[in-house]
C-alpha cells in the first residue's frame, strides 16, 4: 500500500502551504516475484520463469544497443543521444572529451498498464515522520503550576530532541499558529537541543496556539517540529 504524507512547501511558485509526498510500503525482489508468479494461473515452473526473464532482459539489452526501439507489455524501451558538436560531423565520443556527449536509455510506459495500475493502487494517508527535525514532548510555563495555561509575556519551557536552531535567523525559532496568523517568538534566554527557553511576546492575543519549532539541523534546510497539544494563552 502506498503511503501518503504532506511536507511542507518552501517552493515560492507554488502557494499551497504543503504537498503530498508518498513512499512504497515495501520492495518485491526477483525471487519473491518468480515465486509469486509461479504460485499463479500457470503451469510454467519457477525455473521456466526465471529462464524466461533472463533470456527477455538478454534480448532487450542486444536490441536496444543496436538501437532499437523496444516495445514489451509494459513498456518501450530506447537510447538517445545528447551533447554539443563544434562542427557538423564531429564524432560522437560517449564518455570522452569536454563536449558531454552521453547515451540515456529510456523506458515509456505502456499506458494502458499505467491506466490499470493507477486504476488499482490503494494507499493510506500517514503522517510523515523526519529524523532531523525537532521533536518537542512537552511545554511548561516557567515558574508556573502543571497544566497552567500561558499568558501574555510568559516564559515558557520546551523540552524535546535536536530543538537547537541559530535565533538570528528570522525563519527559524518557535512559531504559534492559530489558523489565521503564525507568531514568531523573539525572545529565547536558552537554545540547547534538549531544551529550549522562550518568552512569549507581551502583545500576544489570548486563545488556542498550535507549536511549531523550526531548526535547520544543516545550516540550510528548514525542518518542523510540533507538540501535539495545544497551548493555551490566557
Amino acid at each position: 500500500m502506498i503511503q501518503i504524507f504532506a511536507v511542507r512547501n518552501y517552493l515560492k511558485t507554488c502557494n499551497t502551504p504543503y504537498v503530498a509526498r508518498s513512499s512504497c510500503s515495501d520492495a518485491v525482489e526477483l525471487d519473491e516475484l518468480i515465486d509469486t508468479m509461479a504460485g499463479g494461473r500457470t503451469t510454467l515452473t519457477k525455473p521456466d520463469i526465471t529462464g524466461c526473464l533472463q533470456l527477455f532482459v538478454e534480448e532487450v539489452v542486444k536490441l536496444v544497443a543496436d538501437g532499437k526501439h523496444v516495445k514489451t507489455p509494459l513498456g518501450a524501451y530506447y537510447l538517445s543521444a545528447s551533447g554539443k558538436m563544434e562542427t557538423k560531423n564531429q564524432p560522437f565520443t560517449p564518455g570522452e572529451g569536454t563536449h558531454d556527449h552521453e547515451l540515456t536509455l529510456h523506458f515509456r510506459t505502456n499506458k494502458s498498464v499505467e491506466a490499470e495500475i493507477k486504476s488499482k493502487a490503494r494507499w493510506e494517508r500517514t503522517e510523515n515522520v523526519d529524523m532531523s527535525a525537532a521533536v518537542i514532548d512537552r511545554i511548561s510555563v516557567v515558574g508556573g503550576a502543571a497544566g497552567e495555561s500561558a499568558h501574555p509575556g510568559s516564559t515558557v519551557k520546551l523540552e524535546g530532541r535536536r530543538m537547537k536552531f541559530d535565533p538570528a535567523d528570522n525563519t527559524c525559532g518557535l512559531f504559534l499558529e492559530n489558523g489565521t496568523e503564525s507568531v514568531r517568538v523573539t525572545a529565547y534566554p536558552d537554545i540547547a537541543p534538549s531544551k529550549v527557553i522562550a518568552i512569549l511576546p507581551a502583545d500576544l492575543k489570548t486563545g488556542t496556539y498550535d507549536l511549531v519549532l523550526v531548526t535547520k539541523a544543516n545550516g540550510k534546510d528548514a525542518k518542523e517540529g510540533y507538540l501535539d497539544e495545544p497551548l493555551v494563552v490566557a
